[in-house]
């Protein structure tokens, strides 16, 4: 159950982290997103010797790290990669909105509990149900509550 439970958390995370980054390169194409769309989400204080190569690489990471999620393959490395790109996106989005909502209604921005996910993706491991697993790594939680 537990590695359905996993399976199942790790599908939508990496699915929509993949989707994105095919959207920027393959939709919208690379020229566009860094003309049009990227360039609104830059805070004022990111200096562009790392705003302009950050906005390359994030298609992507996106779509390497979504592809690597979803079969459960270097599924830490994927987790922590997404994580460290919704944690820059939400820090980045803070800043130019000074608010944790984004702009949106509610009480806090998704990518704040997709981050969650992905923080706890970097804990359990990829599960059971993960190409990890049938190359023989090991990589399940052995955090034990008492």
């Amino acid at each position: 159950m537990k590695a359905i439970a996993i399976l199942v958390s790790r599908m939508p995370l990496g699915l929509l982290f993949l989707l994105a980054g095919y959207m920027k390169l393959f939709t919208m194409g690379m020229e566009k997103w860094m003309s049009a769309a990227y360039p609104g989400a830059v805070p004022s204080w990111l200096p562009n010797w790392f705003a302009t190569p950050f906005g390359y690489a994030v298609p992507v990471v996106e779509l390497i790290a979504g592809a690597m999620l979803i079969i459960g393959l270097f599924g830490r490395t994927a987790a922590t990669l997404i994580f460290l790109m919704l944690v820059s996106f939400s820090i980045a989005l803070i800043a130019k909105t000074g608010s944790i909502t984004g702009g949106d209604q509610g009480f806090f921005h998704p990518n704040i509990t997709l981050a969650g996910f992905a923080l706890l993706l970097i804990v359990t491991g990829p599960g059971a149900i993960s190409v990890d697993r049938l190359w023989g790594k090991k990589f399940t939680a052995t955090v034990e509550v008492k």
